[in-house]
């Protein structure tokens, strides 16, 4: 999933998350680590698990476009899986508790032992580094900070029409699909589902309308805390999960007016229309920072009902603190909690039959990725994709300039009969929509100026024409 060398004690664990918590413990903390993990869900960041971790080995196949991979990516981590119960018992019986080399490439991953070091080897070349001795990494060329925009806080509680949304007012998700929504009038080779957007300050305004009038005290309080125990390096599990947990507690038990959620989000969609409640933060979607996953998305929600919409901003809003939001920001450089603002954008939800992420620039490959680019499809929502379900997507790799298209695997998930799959039965129809998504990949590139990160969804019936929706493109990473 990423190539690279990396050196460090190999250490087990059932999965990341288990690393994470572990983390302030004084057991190994800060040591350089390859970290052999048996399940993942694809959400995972491995920077916020602790420090000291050079490499990761996964006992399941993921998709190479989920959150974790591109995090890993981002992070310069080398990472690799394994599924062969032989190689697995090997490393096991043979390697855990020493210190290993790993050395991953495309074509295949070795584990040797290795003397204590500094971690990296000198031809680690993650993220397309070179042979300086480190990955490439955009939060290394900034100094290991994250710069963030000037924002401007809502100072009355109402809605932005997603295609009014800016940057500063709504975050990079809503304003960019906005500007794809615009995009897709004069492109029209795509959709982009309707939405309305909660701007930065919504949830400040809603802290100040609460009858406790403590309420807003207490959430600041709660991020002094937390800025606290980050500074002091106090990280572990106790203190920092308490606190996070009761911020977020604080923003769940919220009232948010039932009246203005009817009036300024549910008028805007039909009323049997299934709506999602997305992230569309200050501190993501941005260069050297992608927080793919890290924020919850609230699906299934009922636009006849202002209490299950209220519901799910709700829950948009308490997900910017979780620890591993937390920790993720702080690693960054983020220097303070209360630097962090949430905008809500509520959308149409897509009954999508199959879902895409598309990279504009073949992150795989070690040369000549700007030729390609490179897709993964899988049946059903996103989720299958971004979060790492276990199996293997459909994988494509498409020239740019002949359209040629290389399908280099076929769907194989546990929860579909794979051989029913329209893809699988007429390969045809997957090379026709490897072109489809390479032609509108490079209009995306030539219009945002740089590669891209897209994400996206065929709608329609096995037998009638699908619909393309796009509903994200940021920065690639």
């Amino acid at each position: 999933l990423v190539a690279g060398e990396a050196r460090g004690k190999l250490v087990l664990f059932e999965s990341i998350e288990e690393h994470t918590m572990m983390q302030g413990s004084g057991e190994g903390d800060g040591d350089d680590k390859v970290l052999l993990v048996r399940h993942a869900t694809g959400d995972e960041e491995v920077s916020a698990s602790g420090d000291g971790v050079r490499g990761v080995i996964l006992m399941q196949e993921l998709p190479h476009l989920s959150h974790l991979a591109i995090r890993a990516r981002q992070e310069g981590v080398v990472f690799a899986t394994c599924t062969s119960q032989d190689e697995i018992g090997n490393l096991v019986e043979n390697f855990v508790g020493k210190y290993v080399q790993i050395s991953a490439s495309q074509q295949n991953v070795s584990v040797s032992l290795s003397e204590a070091s500094d971690g990296r080897g000198p031809s680690a070349d993650a993220s397309g580094a070179g042979g300086d001795g480190a990955p490439q990494n955009p939060r290394e060329e900034s100094g290991g900070r994250v710069e963030l925009s000037e924002i401007k806080r809502a100072t009355s509680l109402s809605t932005v029409g997603m295609v009014g949304s800016t940057r500063d007012t709504c975050g990079a998700k809503s304003a960019q699909c906005g500007e794809l929504s615009t995009l897709s009038a004069s492109l029209s080779s795509f959709s982009v589902p309707q939405g309305v957007c909660l701007p930065f300050g919504s949830m400040e305004l809603v802290l100040d309308m609460q009858e406790d009038r403590g309420a807003k005290s207490k959430w600041q309080e709660g991020l002094e805390t937390l800025d606290g125990l980050l500074r002091s390096g106090d990280t572990d599990k106790a203190a920092l999960e308490k606190t996070c947990e009761d911020v977020r507690s604080l923003i769940a038990s919220l009232d948010v007016p039932l009246d203005f959620v009817e009036q300024s989000v549910c008028s805007h969609f039909a009323a049997g229309d299934r709506l999602i409640a997305r992230s569309s933060a200050n501190v993501e979607d941005l260069k050297g920072m992608s927080g793919a996953g890290l924020y919850d998305s609230i699906l299934d929600l009922e636009a006849s009902s202002p209490a299950s919409v209220a519901e799910g901003i709700k829950g948009v809003w308490a997900s910017l603190y979780t620890r591993r939001a937390v920790l993720s920001r702080h690693k960054a450089g983020i220097a303070s909690q209360s630097t962090a603002c949430m905008a809500v954008l509520v959308q149409r939800m897509l009954p999508s039959e199959y879902s895409f992420v598309l990279h504009t620039e073949d992150p795989i490959l070690d040369q000549g990725s700007e030729r390609f680019v490179y897709a993964e499809v899988a049946p059903g929502q996103g989720e299958t994709l971004a979060s790492g379900t276990q199996g293997t997507p459909y994988r494509l790799r498409i020239e740019k300039e002949t359209l040629l298209v290389e399908i280099l695997a076929f769907a194989n998930f546990s929860n579909w009969d794979a051989t029913e799959l329209k893809y699988t039965q007429r390969p045809e129809d997957l090379v026709s929509l490897g072109v489809t998504l390479c032609e509108l990949g490079q209009k995306l590139e030539h219009h945002f100026g740089e590669p891209q990160d897209v994400e996206g969804a065929l709608v329609g019936g096995q037998e009638g024409a699908e619909q393309l929706y796009l509903v994200q493109s940021r920065p690639q990473l």
